[in-house]
């Protein structure tokens, strides 16, 4: 059994995992479920595998379409250091819904999956009927300084090759490392991750968050403006952990105010990935969200 069997086996639902042609990228997803669709973008390139703790509650109410954007888990490879994010990313999204004739669809995000999120809904203001963004990326530029380093690229490979290699026991760390409380961290999740990435050197989650950041902090391309935020008119649920060392919350909350349909949850001892440490507020709260 592969470590992505293993993990969607835990699911404790029923799943299938399928590969489709989206233009020069084939794109492995998990679905599972019955009733409206629900998309689920993964931050970094972690993979489906990240909303493991979610897929199963969510299934219950939505048919759950979890992908792999190209260059994570099973999906196409990709160089980060020349990825176009809007015919990468964005354009490949929305084919994907496209093609699978998704109508209505809910859309999750996760950090650089949020900023995802916010991209599809401002390029297609008709695709998405409502939006979770959790932790996303794009609502202000700060980074810790401790990361700063990392957008050097030599710096980023000699940290992937040398100090931080695929192993499952890195693999953990680097997972740990933007959690406040990992003790929900499943091995599973973290030995599908070191399997993904071992595929490929390049896989490395190093190696995108290069591509998103500069000395100064995020990019100027990745971060939201007044005018963007405020032609999203659809309901939107912001999440956030209180304790995400990558992200200040407080940031989020003042730029996300120019949203003309934001709510704000504040989840307490909670890191960067709400998603898995404190899942089961995540998914009742999105859940009662996504009733309104």
């Amino acid at each position: 059994m592969t470590a992505e069997d293993q993990l969607a086996n835990s699911l404790g639902v029923d799943y299938a995992i399928e590969q489709t042609p989206i233009g020069t990228y084939l794109i492995n997803y998990i679905v599972a479920g019955k009733g409206k669709p629900l998309l689920l973008l993964h931050g970094a390139n972690i993979g489906w595998g990240q909303w493991y703790r979610n897929i199963g509650e969510l299934s219950m109410h939505f048919t759950v379409y979890a992908i792999d954007l190209p260059g994570a888990g099973f999906s196409t490879k990709i160089n980060f250091r020349k990825i176009n994010f809007q015919k990468d990313f964005i354009d490949i999204i929305s084919k994907f819904i496209t093609e699978k004739k998704l109508l209505e669809i809910n859309v999750i995000g996760h950090s650089i999956g949020g900023w995802l999120a916010t991209q599809l809904v401002l390029h297609n203001k008709d695709l998405v009927r409502m939006l979770v963004l959790v932790d996303p990326l794009g609502f202000t530029h700060q980074i810790p300084h401790q990361h700063r380093l990392m957008a050097f690229y030599p710096f980023a490979k000699l940290l992937s090759e040398k100090v931080f290699s695929p192993t499952p026991k890195h693999m953990r760390k680097f997972l740990e490392s933007v959690m406040y409380n990992p003790s929900s961290l499943d091995q599973n999740l973290v030995e599908y991750l070191a399997v993904h990435v071992q595929r490929d050197s390049m896989r490395h989650p190093f190696f995108f968050i290069n591509r998103l950041i500069t000395p100064l902090g995020i990019r100027k391309e990745f971060i939201l403006t007044k005018n963007e935020l405020s032609s999203i008119n659809q309901n939107t649920l912001i999440i956030m952990g209180d304790k995400d060392p990558l992200i200040m919350p407080k940031r989020v909350a003042e730029k996300s105010a120019h949203l003309p349909n934001v709510h704000i949850e504040i989840f307490p001892d909670t890191g960067h990935i709400p998603p898995i440490e404190k899942y089961h507020r995540f998914n009742k709260t999105v859940l009662e969200f996504f009733s309104i």
